[in-house]
């Protein structure tokens, strides 16, 4: 049985009213548990109308499972009064996001000072 925590690296920080989590390698079935872990503990220590940033820059690989979390995250996030951004700048990134015109659900922005300005506007 392959780890996820050998394919997944996240970290996360408190910027002002904004928690940003970041995720570098392949966010797949395997990873997608601790990926939606992450940001729902993230979003949990956020107060309305707080915003969540997933920071996808360092990803290299995202799936179904992936993309299911990020809607996921979106939903909940909209339902409790909180913002969710996604900070995405990579083709195996935007791409799958597209193909599922999931692109157009979230506010994906290319850079984290975009996300942040985006809350603060």
């Amino acid at each position: 049985m392959i780890d996820s925590s050998l394919t997944l690296d996240i970290s996360s920080e408190t910027l002002g009213s904004t928690v940003v989590v970041r995720v570098a390698g392949d966010v797949d079935m395997r990873s997608a548990p601790e990926f939606e872990r992450a940001l729902m503990e993230a979003m949990y220590r956020l107060v309305p109308p707080s915003a969540l940033v997933a920071d996808l820059t360092g990803v290299e690989f995202i799936g179904s499972h992936g993309l299911a979390v990020l809607l996921r995250l979106h939903l909940r996030c909209a339902g409790t009064g909180r913002r969710f951004l996604v900070v995405a700048d990579r083709r195996v990134v935007l791409r799958p996001m597209e193909l599922t015109s999931l692109r157009t659900a979230l506010t994906v922005l290319p850079t984290l000072v975009d996300a942040l300005a985006e809350h603060v506007a």
